[in-house]
This record gives structure tokens, C-alpha cells and sequence, in this order.
């Protein structure tokens, strides 16, 4: 129920059978005054005269004057009531406005606190995917060096392979070379013997001669087979070096 559907000091009939005042605002107001309903009933001059029996004793004049000057005091108190009342009505509408304010600023207040949690929130978000982002590209990074530094190593390990190669054909060169070698001084020692013989065995040291002038013979073309070789196996090692490279 509304202040205005309750009975108030304005809606009130002031009647001494009456409804009596509920409005809380209205009692507040007498209150504050130190007034009661009663003190506002509005008597009719019997009324009055029943209620004030030390009026019946008075004269006619006085009776009318006391009844006047209750009439008088009756509407100066409701007068003073009725204003005390809007007082408390316009205080309380302010005060429902500041509390309509306080509210609505606290709402706001929310509103704002949950738009900086939510921004918050989006910009830790945002900070966490950069991060991600950068150690991703760390991890990329690492991945490439270890890549990088497996094909150092296998070129590295294709170049001690291929030097070790190489020094195995060279090697075997050099082996063939020593066997070539010692097989000219053999037949160097055998020239030498065959020379000594052909004082005695004229036609044997011909044909023998001859023998050995195709076996040298040979042997310097092998010679220069095996020198051809070796100098197209170092070209080809030079090829391999450079695409190595």
C-alpha cells in the first residue's frame, strides 16, 4: 500500500469514530511535533463541550470563545502537521533519489569493474599468446641450429671419409710406385748380368736385350698409365672438394 492509499493527515476525517491515521510518514510527523491524532479531532461544539466538562460550567460567551480557541489551536497544529509531513516526504524522496543514485552508481561501479577484469583478463590472454608465440619461434629456432649443426656434421664426417679415401689411393699409388721401383733395379741387376753373359753368349744377350727393352717398354707405358690415373683421380678430388665446399 502506497503513502497516498493510507490514511494520512491530509485524507483523514478527524473524526472521533473514525479511521485513525497509518501513514507512517503522518505519525512520524506528529511525533516529531508531540502531537496525538486527538489533539486534531474535529468537534463539533457539543463534542467539545463533553470532552472539556469544565467548559459546561462557564457561560455562553466563554463556552463559544473556548470552543473558538480550540478550533483556532486545532487548525494551527494540523496546519504545522500537515507541513512536517511534506518535510518528511520530500526528505524521503531525496533520500530515495541518493539511494537510486548510490545504487545506480554502484552498478556502474560493477559494470566498470567488470569491464577492467574482463579487459584484464583479455590482455593477460593476449600476453600469454605472445609468449607462446615467442617460445614456438625458440623452439623453431633451436630446431634449425640442431638441423644446421647435424648437416655441419655429416659434411664433415663425407670430408674425413673422403681424405681418409684419399690417402688410401695415395698409398696404394706409392706402393705401386716402390714395387715399380724395385722392379727397375731388378732389371737393372739383371741388364748388368746380361751385360757380363754377352761376352760369352753373344746371341742370347741380343734376344735377351730385346726382352727387356719391351719389358721396360711396357713398363713405362704402365707407368705413364698409372701417372695418368693418379692425376685424373686428383682432379676428381679437387672437383669434390670444391662441391664440398
Amino acid at each position: 500500500m502506497s503513502e497516498e492509499e493510507k490514511i494520512n493527515l491530509e485524507n483523514a476525517t478527524y473524526k472521533v469514530n473514525g479511521k485513525r491515521i497509518n501513514s507512517p510518514i503522518s505519525l512520524e510527523a506528529m511525533k516529531m511535533l508531540g502531537l496525538e491524532e486527538k489533539d486534531m479531532y474535529d468537534l463539533s461544539f457539543e463534542q467539545y463541550l463533553k470532552r472539556h466538562f469544565e467548559a459546561k460550567t462557564l457561560d455562553k460567551e466563554l463556552q463559544k470563545e473556548r470552543y473558538n480557541h480550540y478550533k483556532e489551536t486545532r487548525e494551527k497544529l494540523l496546519n504545522e502537521a500537515i507541513q512536517k509531513r511534506k518535510e518528511l516526504l520530500n526528505n524521503d524522496e531525496k533520500n530515495q533519489s541518493k539511494k537510486k543514485k548510490k545504487k545506480t552508481q554502484e552498478m556502474e561501479n560493477v559494470k566498470e569493474e567488470n569491464e577492467q577484469k574482463e579487459n584484464d583478463q583479455n590482455e593477460n590472454k593476449e600476453n600469454e599468446n605472445k609468449e607462446n608465440d615467442q617460445n614456438e619461434n625458440k623452439e623453431n629456432d633451436q630446431n634449425e641450429n640442431k638441423e644446421n649443426e647435424n648437416k655441419e656434421n655429416e659434411q664433415n664426417e663425407n670430408k674425413e671419409e673422403f681424405y681418409i679415401e684419399k690417402d688410401e689411393r695415395e698409398d696404394e699409388l706409392e706402393r705401386k710406385n716402390k714395387t715399380e721401383e724395385n722392379r727397375n733395379e731388378e732389371n737393372e741387376m739383371k741388364n748388368t748380368n746380361v751385360s757380363t753373359q754377352r761376352q760369352t753368349k753373344s746371341n742370347f744377350k741380343k734376344k735377351k736385350k730385346e726382352e727387356d727393352d719391351d719389358e721396360a717398354g711396357a713398363v713405362k707405358m704402365q707407368k705413364e698409365k698409372l701417372e695418368k690415373e693418379r692425376e685424373r683421380q686428383e682432379t676428381n678430388l679437387k672437383l669434390l672438394i670444391m662441391n664440398i665446399i
